[in-house]
């Protein structure tokens, strides 16, 4: 993914927790985002 599109989607799911536990339940992995710094938020988030 671009860097573009991986902070939309992060921002996304951070601003809706129903839509991030949703996604963390299906087996979404943070690790999927190639830019580490979005990896660190989306990991304590």
């Amino acid at each position: 993914m671009s860097k573009e599109i991986e902070a939309k989607v992060l921002v996304g799911l951070l601003s809706d927790r129903y839509l991030l536990s949703r996604a963390m339940s299906d087996g979404f992995n943070p690790d999927t985002f190639v830019e580490p710094n979005l990896r660190a938020i989306f990991k304590t988030a």
